[in-house]
């Protein structure tokens, strides 16, 4: 029985794959398997892991569905306990696994975990020890761009984890079901983690289970594309995921909080995308009533644990 099954989105990435894939390979703990999905790439990342990594089992998409679609792709081709996501421009620490398995045997309460990613260049700078979330729909990685001075060396439960390097339980998805494709890209990690927390899973930051990350190496730091579908994904997310009684008290923290993303909109130039993100929200409006109906109906925690999550 394999431990984990490994699964890599990716497009376009070719340049990231070796520093990737050779990290893996020097792990002190050897049950896993790579997926490499590829979202119809147009560079040769196809032929480069077929020539250099026959090991990796490949699964190539007809189209750019985006990074859930390639998430749920891979994992219906997976055969491990634990399911890792990994974003193609990576490396990780050679006791990355290790400390996964570890923290696994010895915390059951844990149904999936969040990673130390460090950024790539100055690994002294942290990318995310897990994903915050705030009541207004804004989500965040927790620690980053703060110096790793200590203050994030002890394992702790937060509220979700960095699709970039996070690990789930087979049973959540099992539970859960897959990531919510309609959400193409951005965001899909956190509404992932309220559902799998709705059902009952907490989540545990493993401090010594490191990452290097470069980030952005898609879609590029700050674009359009991440404006539009941020704005879109977070009306989905809190559509979808916040109970009833939170939707109505929390609606001023939602209110103001659109409010500075529709700042941040007018200061970027990007206030075209924002409303394509609303307009795009409402138009997939009818397919996020029933997802939420089933989130809802099948909650398993009392709904002032949220308040313990969430800030």
């Amino acid at each position: 029985m394999i431990d984990f099954s490994i699964i890599i989105p990716n497009y376009n990435g070719q340049k990231f794959l070796k520093k990737c894939f050779d990290s893996l390979k020097k792990q002190t703990f050897k049950n896993f398997e790579i997926i490499l999905v590829d979202n119809n790439s147009s560079d040769d990342s196809i032929n480069f892991c077929e020539k250099n990594y026959p090991e990796v089992k490949l699964i190539k998409m007809k189209s750019n569905g985006g990074f859930a679609s390639a998430v749920n792709a891979g994992y219906n081709q997976s055969s491990g306990n634990l399911i890792a996501l990994l974003n193609n421009d990576t490396e990780v620490d050679k006791d990355w696994l290790k400390e996964v398995k570890q923290a696994a045997e010895s915390q059951p309460v844990a149904g999936f975990f969040a990673s130390k990613m460090l950024d790539f260049e100055d690994r002294t700078i942290i990318d995310s020890c897990g994903d915050g979330l705030h009541w207004g729909g804004r989500s965040y990685n927790i620690g980053q761009l703060e110096k790793d001075n200590g203050n994030f060396d002890k394992d702790e439960l937060v509220f979700g984890a960095c699709a970039g390097a996070a690990i789930y339980r087979k049973e959540v998805f099992d539970k859960i079901g897959l990531l919510d494709d309609d959400f193409f890209m951005y965001l899909e990690d956190v509404d992932f983690d309220f559902r799998a927390q709705m059902a009952g899973f907490k989540c545990l930051f493993v401090s010594k289970a490191k990452v290097y990350h470069i980030g952005s190496a898609t879609s590029g730091k700050r674009s359009a594309f991440i404006f539009k579908y941020s704005t879109k994904n977070r009306l989905h997310l809190i559509y979808k995921n916040y109970p009833t009684s939170k939707l109505f008290t929390k609606l001023p923290n939602i209110i103001f909080s659109e409010c500075r993303f529709f700042a941040a909109s007018i200061k970027h130039a990007y206030t075209k995308e924002y409303f394509q993100g609303i307009f795009m929200a409402f138009k997939e409006h009818q397919k996020m009533i029933p997802k939420r109906n089933k989130i809802q109906t099948s909650k398993a925690i009392k709904i002032k644990y949220l308040d313990e999550i969430i800030e």
